[in-house]
């Protein structure tokens, strides 16, 4: 589309050019240009505008769920909130004990989260609070390739000499990185308080355990893949 308004710019500018009349062509540009303004600000005003009244499920798991609009009736076990798909609303709903809070657009927040140790849930708000927050730093900082990398060359390893035998090794493997304590690493805007705090950490382990885990066994799986298909390509009768 930009390509067919600069050759419709370059028509003009040559009949006014013919004619003497520049100042045409100028005010032609001007105007162009202003309406371009106007259109881009416009569409970057919805769009910021949307963003801004979309709210936040929180979850106990360090997830979080944007959503059109979210339905909180007290007498209902589950939370319902409408999301965007394809340009097409679908409502969806998940049990109020899996969130922990609610974060508005107004900047407003409503804790969903009660302490209730018959349940399973013996950390008060603030603690669970810090947890969540330890997990979802987790999610976004924690890195484990060389789980992925130590099981690929294990796998292939394994796949190579014990064959049959290796299908053990992404459990054996996945199961030894599980017993390693991770390094609680975060960013820059983590406050030293928060970055010490026990139940910030014990969310960031959590989460970084489970993807030393999934690292070590998809790789160690892969490993063996690889070796597995590699053979039978080598041994196939030519």
């Amino acid at each position: 589309m930009g390509k067919v308004y600069w050759i419709l710019f370059r028509i003009i500018h040559f009949f006014c050019t013919m004619r003497g009349k520049i100042s045409i062509f100028t005010q032609i540009t001007k105007a162009m240009k202003q309406l371009f303004l106007i259109i881009f600000f416009s569409i970057a005003m919805l769009s910021s505008g949307k963003l801004y009244s979309q709210d936040t499920i929180n979850m106990l798991d360090g997830h979080r769920i944007v959503a059109d609009k979210i339905y909180t009736d007290s007498t209902n076990s589950m939370v319902e909130y409408d999301i965007q798909k394809k340009e097409k609303t679908k409502q969806k709903s998940i049990d109020r004990l899996e969130i922990y809070s609610i974060s508005y657009h107004d900047k407003t927040q409503k804790i969903i989260y009660h302490k209730d140790t018959a349940l399973g849930f013996p950390l008060s708000i603030q603690e669970m609070g810090n947890y969540v927050l330890g997990e979802r730093e987790a999610r976004k900082s924690y890195k484990a390739p060389l789980y992925t990398i130590g099981g690929l060359v294990l796998g292939g390893v394994a796949a190579n000499y014990i064959q049959f035998w290796s299908l053990i090794v992404p459990v054996v493997y996945g199961t030894g990185s599980a017993i390693i304590n991770p390094k609680v690493k975060t960013s820059k805007n983590i406050s030293p308080e928060l970055r010490s705090d026990k139940n910030f950490i014990s969310g960031y382990k959590e989460v970084a355990t489970k993807k030393k885990v999934k690292n070590a066994l998809l790789g160690s799986a892969a490993g063996i893949a690889i070796i597995a298909i590699a053979s039978q390509i080598i041994n196939m009768p030519k």
